[in-house]
């Protein structure tokens, strides 16, 4: 009967991990190129893979991996985008990025994340913002950011006609996590 009560005191407190992935949503870069300041947008597919989340009291616990498709990546023009996936990202040797999440805790506000992101062949730490709401039981929203250098992923500086691509590139998701079939 004691071993009942302490269990039944405990229950509450404790949490289960479930295993979600990503259901829809969407992937958005954004670079400056100079002279002038271009602004360079882009979007691609939402990611894929699995999370595995759990919740106690104001925090989030999450852990999991994410691939995003290179091939998904555009611009807006049709040339950009050719020289972006063949020549600088190499989407046929490199055709996704995988962004690594270890085992961390976030405020269900919001707050700061970190991972491992597999770009072009070479891993980089990576830290960002991310924030996730409940949408309804058993489906989050998951919005998330992070900057990126390209050199630290061995990819070359995009240059045309004298403009060259930042080395800096912000990148943007927002997707829906549901249960993992």
């Amino acid at each position: 009967m004691k071993a009942f009560l302490i269990i039944s005191f405990l229950f509450p407190l404790c949490t289960w991990a479930v295993v979600m992935e990503p259901k829809a949503g969407f992937l958005k870069f954004h670079a400056t190129a100079s002279p002038g300041a271009l602004s360079i947008n882009g979007t691609g597919d939402f990611p894929s893979g699995k999370i595995e989340y759990s919740e106690s009291g104001d925090q989030i616990e999450i852990s999991g991996a994410l691939k995003m498709k290179i091939d998904s990546f555009k611009t807006g023009i049709s040339i950009r985008d050719s020289h972006l996936k063949d020549k600088y990202l190499e989407a046929s040797k490199y055709p996704e990025a995988l962004l690594i999440i270890p085992k961390q805790k976030i405020s269900k506000n919001g707050g700061d994340f970190h991972g491992d992101l597999v770009l072009h062949g070479t891993r980089h730490t990576v830290a960002g913002k991310a924030e996730v709401s409940e949408i309804e039981k058993g489906r989050k929203s998951v919005r998330a950011s992070f900057p990126i250098r390209l050199e630290d992923h061995s990819i070359e500086i995009p240059k045309f006609a004298g403009v060259s691509v930042s080395n800096d590139v912000r990148v943007e998701t927002e997707f829906e996590l549901g249960t993992a079939q």
